[in-house]
């Protein structure tokens, strides 16, 4: 299901109407203002209006859902369509499993992806495949060909859960996924798999490992790096490690604290000028 879907627009008027059908797992809508969260609603199942009191501000963006199916049907603003903005031109495509959907997260504006988006003025797009980040070419051809200006890979988790690959297997899929985002000349950051307070000391059904997919992926990051120096590679313990137990829903999903502090460990970590990441604003 799509996560990271937004409406850009002009808050001019008093009151937003979003006419939408929703199931009953829909998470939340939030609307944001000049980059602030403004309002928070949840989303009833079958068919509704959920309106919104529009403070004053320069622009605004409604981010709709980041778990469950959501059609809207119209949006309005005191009865009249709103005026479009453009989005950033910076262009971010982040690509991951269901710890880059975030279905965990308090609401859409606040999964990891969206608050490093909105903080570094990135137009997000977001691939977080829940249950089926598994290195699919069709994937990385889409990635390469969107010319983006910024990619993030997180790759891991769910080969681990589900043995997708054998540790024969594994190396040269995660470098061949690597390598074709890469020649994109996208800014490529490969992030192998965060701590799992659940999994981290267990092989799977193919004998491997937390640790020896960390391995591979940083071996394969730096194979890639020698021929295209726009790659580079972070462990992912850093984002979240098994000293952030706390952090955890159920030993793999980060809470909804997790992704804000995964989050801020990202801007963090790239200061200004890395990556494509240039925080607008600093907190």
């Amino acid at each position: 299901m799509a996560t990271g879907v937004r409406y850009r627009f002009v808050p001019r008027g008093t009151v937003l109407r979003v006419e939408l059908r929703a199931d009953d797992r829909a998470a939340p809508i939030d609307l944001v203002v000049d980059g602030q969260v403004a309002a928070r609603r949840e989303v009833p199942s079958g068919e509704s209006f959920v309106a919104f009191d529009l403070p004053e501000g320069s622009s605004a963006e409604l981010w709709l859902p980041q778990f469950g199916t959501v059609e809207v049907r119209s949006l309005l603003v005191d009865d009249l369509a709103p005026q479009e903005l453009e989005f950033p031109e910076r262009r971010w495509i982040a690509y991951g499993s269901s710890l880059t959907q975030c279905k965990s997260a308090a609401g859409p504006s606040e999964t990891w992806p969206a608050i490093l988006s909105r903080r570094c003025g990135l137009d997000l797009e977001c691939i977080g495949l829940a249950g089926e980040c598994h290195l699919d070419p069709a994937i990385a051809d889409y990635i390469h060909d969107a010319e983006p200006d910024f990619v993030t890979l997180c790759i891991g988790i769910n080969v681990y859960e589900q043995a997708s690959f054998s540790a024969r297997s594994f190396a040269p899929a995660v470098r061949a996924f690597i390598e074709r985002v890469a020649r994109s000349r996208a800014q490529t950051l490969v992030i192998g798999p965060v701590a799992s307070p659940r999994f981290e000391d267990q092989l799977n059904r193919v004998g491997m490992s937390l640790d020896m997919m960390r391995e591979h992926v940083h071996s394969a990051s730096q194979d890639v790096f020698q021929r295209y120096s726009n790659v580079r590679y972070l462990d992912g313990r850093y984002l979240l490690s098994l000293s952030d137990d706390h952090l955890f829903l159920d030993g793999v999903h980060p809470t909804a604290e997790g992704h804000r502090v995964i989050a801020e460990r990202m801007i963090d970590r790239f200061p200004e000028g890395e990556l494509g990441l240039t925080p607008l604003v600093r907190r």
